[in-house]
């Protein structure tokens, strides 16, 4: 979006993009070894997402045991393995209630889809390492979380477009903020700020 409506967007915020060979600290090198780790042993889910929307949509769509089970253990995967333990607020009873709104809205068969328009975007290296910058000087803000399952150090994201902002939970890796460090989960762990 931030490329492709470059003269109507006015901002971006991520948390999510591949880059190959920038300078990294090492917590950063913690980080992109959990994505090695996603792209050869973790990724089945997105693989399941990307090719066959409909029959992973169909099959958890009216069931929140499958659904728990499924979206769930990504919650568990992707967060601080300290969560559930305090400070962490990332608990079952938090990962319950937030699968619930899959349900209850039933909106996990569209949410898979955005998987299947754009299988690319994170699995191939041609387009990785063709990446250019995007056409677009619309500021461009960034988070990075240590057990996001997909690494982006700052020196990644400042080639992706116009970065004004770039925050790393790596002061909670350093003990400066006990609260659980949650990647996917920053939602349940209240890391989002206004």
């Amino acid at each position: 979006m931030y490329d492709e409506y470059n003269a109507t967007t006015k901002a971006m915020y991520l948390i999510s993009r591949l880059f190959p060979n920038v300078s990294i600290t090492p917590l950063e090198k913690f980080e992109i070894e959990r994505t090695e780790n996603w792209a050869t042993v973790g990724n089945a889910y997105f693989q399941e997402h990307a090719s066959k929307p409909k029959t992973i949509g169909l099959a958890l769509y009216d069931s929140p045991v499958r659904q728990v089970a499924w979206i769930g253990e990504k919650y568990i995967e992707w967060s601080d393995h300290s969560a559930g333990n305090s400070p962490s607020v990332l608990t079952h009873n938090e990962i319950l209630k937030s699968v619930s709104l899959y349900f209850l809205s039933r909106s996990f068969v569209s949410s898979v889809y955005m998987y299947a328009q754009n299988p690319a975007a994170f699995m191939s290296a041609t387009y990785m390492d063709a990446y250019a910058k995007a056409r677009t000087d619309a500021p461009l803000l960034w988070s990075a979380f240590k057990y996001n399952p997909l690494a982006y150090p700052r020196a990644m994201a400042e080639r992706f477009g116009n970065l004004v902002y770039y925050q790393s939970e790596s002061r909670r890796a350093l003990g400066v903020n006990k609260q659980a460090d949650t990647g996917q989960t920053m939602n349940l762990e209240g890391i989002l700020q206004d």
